[in-house]
């Protein structure tokens, strides 16, 4: 009890705690919700809606053109002077609205030539949920970085899992009114995160450094973008290599083994502000302390859950559906990768958060091409379970490589645990 008790006055474990259970609860919101598609809608159309919800996370980072982490890092530094930021934040958010109409405008010109997906209904979504997914992505950046981290993990996955359940639980039971729900669900965020932001920042303006913010945003897009697909190419490639029609199986196992990050995830949340200060005031032994504390906490937390979803991976499926476990390879292979991410740490956001942008994104560049290769070959004879294949690849490249340039270069050691 007395551990707990110290545990608890930390302010960095007491926090990550709350954000844990906040992505706890998204994360379970957002299984359901999965369920719920595959459910009602079927194996077919949920899965459209599936690719429709990838391809736009993926655009997400082209319309919002690397911004999100370098308004993360730039808010974190600079919150004392409030009208700079929200002036910064307010036009990333129109550019990115019309970087969105672009972007719709030639997936427009390409449906033309190669059928992006057989819903008559695909364009129209992705103008309703491209522009707003945008938006809320950078107004929970600028959150985080403000320090309302919690907020900041409400508007970026809770509050649009609870509209979409709700909708189909009530009334969506069409790909078109689910994708609508997902809108409402981004515009219901965007009004929190506004309020917020606007309640918390200051009136202090002065001038900044544009040249440096549009470099970082340079690199940040190609890594976005890198990142983006990464994280949704399995269920693209199948989308377009497999001839099989049915990539639900995917898409639970996908979010069965991202339930075991949102530890990751939360941790990275309370970090990535403290990484971007520490480092720009030059003290390395207190950032290793802060990457050993949060190492310590994701082995403890995320270790055990992996290794159980491995040995009970088919009953965990036969509980969604009784034709998924003959496939539990899948989410063997994915919780193979989710476990290479846990080791490994803070990779990623110790890169984007010390100024080492362009490292990151030559990293993730060298794995998309050999995400690619290995999709080509693997998908089109193994389907969902070479896209796991592909997935985990993919994720051991860049972990273990960004690992040893961080370890070598900057001298940090992410599996330091104590």
């Amino acid at each position: 009890m007395r551990h707990l008790n110290k545990l608890m006055h930390d302010a960095f474990y007491r926090q990550t705690v709350i954000v844990f259970l906040i992505k706890v609860i998204s994360s379970i919101l957002g299984f359901s919700t999965t369920v719920l598609l595959v459910k009602n809608l079927g194996g077919e159309t949920s899965s459209a809606y599936f690719f429709l919800i990838a391809l736009s996370s993926v655009l997400t980072a082209l319309s919002t053109f690397g911004a999100p982490e370098a308004i993360l890092k730039f808010t974190a530094i600079n919150k004392n002077i409030g009208t700079l930021v929200k002036l910064v934040v307010k036009n990333a958010c129109l550019l990115s609205v019309v970087f969105s109409l672009v972007i719709t405008f030639i997936l427009f010109v390409v449906n033309k030539t190669v059928e992006l997906s057989s819903e008559e209904l695909f364009l129209l979504s992705i103008i309703v949920v491209l522009p707003l997914s945008s938006i809320v992505l950078l107004l929970s950046s600028a959150l985080q970085g403000a320090g309302r981290i919690v907020i900041a993990m409400i508007t970026t996955g809770v509050v649009q899992n609870i509209v979409l359940l709700s909708s189909l639980t009530f009334f969506a039971d069409s790909y078109f009114e689910a994708a609508c729900a997902f809108a409402l669900g981004n515009l219901l965020a965007s009004v929190i995160a506004i309020y917020y932001l606007n309640k918390d920042l200051n009136d202090e303006s002065e001038s900044f450094d544009t040249h440096a913010f549009k470099s970082t945003c340079k690199s940040m897009l190609v890594s976005q973008s890198v990142v983006q697909y990464n994280n949704h190419a399995a269920i693209l490639l199948l989308g377009v290599l497999w001839v099989g029609k049915d990539i639900s199986i995917m898409a639970v196992s996908l979010k069965l083994t991202t339930m075991l990050s949102f530890i990751i995830i939360a941790v990275n949340r309370v970090l990535a502000p403290q990484i971007a200060v520490t480092y720009k005031n030059g003290d390395l032994v207190a950032l290793q302390h802060l990457i050993s504390k949060s190492s310590r906490l994701m082995w403890i937390l995320c270790i055990p859950a992996v290794f159980i979803i491995m040995l009970f991976s088919q009953q965990i499926l036969m509980m969604i559906d009784e034709s998924y476990p003959s496939q539990y390879l899948v989410l063997i292979v994915l919780a193979i990768g989710q476990l290479v991410n846990v080791i490994t740490g803070n990779i990623g956001l110790l890169l984007s958060m010390t100024g080492h942008e362009k490292i990151q994104k030559n990293i993730l560049l060298c794995a998309l091409f050999i995400s690619l290769i290995l999709g080509y070959f693997l998908i089109p004879s193994y389907g969902p379970l070479g896209a796991a294949i592909m997935t985990t690849g993919t994720v051991i490249i860049v972990n273990v490589s960004s690992y040893f340039y961080v370890l070598i270069k900057l001298k940090l050691n992410t599996l330091k645990l104590l």
